[in-house]
C-alpha cells in the first residue's frame, strides 16, 4: 500500500471557517474556506470542477482513479463510494436535510445519498449540534441506541 499526501482541498462556499482547518492541517491551507473534501472525487454539484482533489504532481485524483482503478481502490472496487469533509463552521450554519440512496437515485442521477458521521475534533465551550430523527423518538430509544 502506498500513502499519498494531498493537498488541501478547500472549494468555496456559502459560509465562513474560523481557521481551525487551517491550524489542523500541517500544509498550507486557506484559512477563511470552511471545508476540506479529503481525498475527493465529487464535485459541488453544477460547480464542476469544485471539489475535486488534485495530486501533489497536479493529477486530478479522479481521473488518475479512472485510469487505474485496481492501484487506487483494490480489486473489488468500483469507486470510492465515500466522501470525507472537514468541517470548520465558522458561523451558525442553516437547517439542511440529505437525501437517502433511493431518493438520490430516483430524483437526483445519483447512485448515492448522504449518511453522515461526525467525529468532532475542537470546538467552543458554549458549542452545540442540534439533531433531528424522520420520526418521534422516545428519550429510552436514544439512551439504548447512545449505549449499543
Amino acid at each position: 500500500m502506498t500513502v499519498q499526501a494531498l493537498p488541501a482541498n478547500q472549494p468555496e462556499t456559502f459560509y465562513r471557517g474560523a481557521g481551525r482547518i487551517a491550524e489542523f492541517r500541517t500544509g498550507p491551507a486557506l484559512p477563511d474556506r470552511p471545508e476540506d473534501w479529503v481525498a475527493s472525487v465529487t464535485t459541488r454539484f453544477g460547480l464542476a470542477p469544485s471539489g475535486l482533489s488534485t495530486l501533489p504532481d497536479g493529477r486530478v485524483l479522479a481521473e488518475a482513479i479512472e485510469a487505474d482503478r485496481r492501484h487506487w481502490l483494490g480489486p473489488d472496487r468500483a469507486d470510492t463510494g465515500i466522501l470525507v469533509k472537514l468541517l470548520d463552521a465558522g458561523q451558525r450554519l442553516p437547517l439542511h436535510v440529505h437525501p437517502d440512496r433511493r431518493f438520490a437515485s430516483a430524483h437526483l442521477a445519483s447512485p448515492y445519498g448522504k449518511t453522515e458521521a461526525w467525529v468532532i475534533v475542537s470546538a467552543r465551550p458554549d458549542a452545540y449540534v442540534h439533531l433531528g430523527f424522520a420520526r418521534d423518538v422516545a428519550a429510552e430509544e436514544l439512551a439504548g441506541r447512545l449505549s449499543e
